[in-house]
């Protein structure tokens, strides 16, 4: 097997987590999608939109609600790893209530973003 075969299995063999988007299923109820960990392509966009994405949670503050927008656009897929949102969603993700956003996305950065804690790096 080469090294791109086994660069791709791992890729395959990603953990899938849930993350619960309520009321948007077909009957207004939950809808449960799932996502990965933030890969280098992700990350690259997500940074072109929001240079200050890292420095801002780095430093205890939250994103701007238009990344975590970007971010939800990225992330969420089906079962099938198909992308639940598109581009054009982006308009009526912007269009939410800001409670709405910072509750679902919170939970994604938690699950794909382990910052150390300041005290434990430092010998504290």
């Amino acid at each position: 097997m080469t090294i791109s075969e086994r660069l791709k299995q791992m890729q395959s063999n990603q953990e899938t987590y849930p993350l619960t988007l309520p009321n948007l299923d077909e009957e207004g109820n939950d809808l449960v999608v799932y996502f990965t960990k933030l890969t280098v392509r992700e990350d690259e966009r997500l940074r072109k939109k929001h240079p200050d994405f890292y420095k801002t949670m780095t430093e205890g503050d939250i994103p701007s609600f238009k990344a975590m927008v970007d971010l939800l656009i990225i992330k969420c897929k089906d079962e099938e790893g198909k992308p639940i949102f598109s581009q054009a969603d982006e308009m009526f993700l912007s269009n939410q209530d800001i409670g709405y956003i910072t509750t679902v996305c919170t939970k994604l950065i938690e699950k794909l973003f382990d910052f150390p804690d300041v005290e434990t790096s430092q010998g504290n």
